[in-house]
């Protein structure tokens, strides 16, 4: 569930949370970076000893299960792959706004195998963009409505660390 955070604090430095330093993923390893944590979402999700009742349940009222934390992902996968488009196509762009609480009202009814469907297209998409930007277009720009600016390289880095720690969130809460 959202919290009200400013995530983007991950940008300056390793999350006090996590541990992920998304600083240090250069732009060749964007797209191989975002397939290998959904090989480890799937691995989680439908993998050899997956238990889909303990991934689909909510550790407590207020933290998403598992496969709510994938469906999160893969939708913010898609989020993502419009906001680059936007800049890669518009100057300096502000993004609409996005409410992941809102949007999850959904995930509750998926199962793990959904989810890791969800997330493989959704990857397969992303990953195909972050393998083409080409490394002159890395520093165009875009803002959210909070006002809150970046380029398509810390947009990318800013989405791998979302993706990353709610991985880390699901294996917390199971």
């Amino acid at each position: 569930m959202s919290d009200g955070r400013d995530w983007t604090v991950v940008l300056d430095a390793p999350c006090a949370e996590c541990g992920i330093d998304v600083r240090t993923i250069e732009p060749d390893e964007l797209a191989d970076t975002l397939h290998a944590s959904v090989e480890d979402w799937t691995t989680l999700l439908i993998g050899p000893g997956a238990k889909p009742h303990l991934l689909m349940q909510r550790p407590a009222p207020e933290t998403w299960s598992a496969v709510e934390y994938a469906c999160h992902v893969a939708d913010v996968m898609d989020l993502m792959q419009q906001r680059i488009f936007l800049m890669l196509s518009e100057d300096k762009p502000t993004f609409s706004s996005f409410d992941p609480d809102a949007a999850a009202a959904a995930y509750a009814t998926r199962t793990p195998e959904q989810a890791a469907t969800l997330l493989a297209g959704a990857a397969n998409r992303l990953g195909d963009v972050f393998a083409t930007i080409a490394p002159e277009l890395l520093g165009r720009s875009g803002q959210r409505g909070d006002g809150a600016t970046f380029t398509v390289l810390s947009l990318s880095r800013y989405f791998l660390h979302d993706d990353l720690h709610h991985l880390w969130d699901a294996h917390q809460g199971l």
